[in-house]
């Protein structure tokens, strides 16, 4: 089971890469995950804490949706590949943003989920009184559980070589 000392500590590894503010980045995966970031405890033990799908078969398939789930090896490489996802979408563009209704807006547009927006909002700002007191403990992040994605830039004007999803999607959540 990952901790939210673990989770606060990759979300602010993040906004390095999306300039996404890391506030966000924690409440998006505490909302996505649960409060216990295991509310689904397949996805979590495949370390997937958005329900981030792909077309690919890989005998993990979604219940309410033609994918399958992605699956990851480690925390540190969902963190990853969630800032590449960010910098890839564009309608509107997600880096850089710092509010949860305009990020909850802009994750609408590059269809990301399907709840309303003020639904998938208030999840967001919910997880604002979850967040841990105090500065995000680095040390938590084992820098060699990262893949080496080249995650693009917050700009998403990053043609990436390294293109970790084919047809990646979201669940409806």
């Amino acid at each position: 089971v990952v901790t939210h000392e673990k989770m606060w500590a990759l979300a602010n590894w993040v906004p390095s890469k999306t300039n996404v503010d890391a506030k966000i980045v924690y409440r998006q995966w505490w909302h996505d995950a649960g409060a216990d970031f295991n509310a689904n405890p397949e996805l979590a033990a495949v370390y997937n804490f958005g329900g981030l799908t792909q077309n690919e078969p890989n005998g993990f398939k979604q219940p309410d949706g033609g994918g399958y789930y992605k699956t990851f090896d480690s925390p540190e490489n969902w963190a990853e590949y969630f800032a590449w996802y960010l910098n890839q979408e564009d309608k509107p563009p997600l880096g850089g943003m710092t509010d949860p209704q305009q990020y909850a807006e802009g994750l609408k547009s590059n269809g990301y989920f399907g709840a309303s927006v003020q639904e998938y909002a208030n999840g967001i700002i919910d997880g604002m009184k979850n967040i841990p007191s105090g500065a995000p403990d680095m040390s938590l992040v084992d820098e060699s559980k990262f893949k080496g994605i080249n995650v693009g830039s917050s700009k998403n004007n990053s043609n990436s070589n390294n293109n970790p999803a084919n047809n990646t999607q979201m669940a409806d959540n």
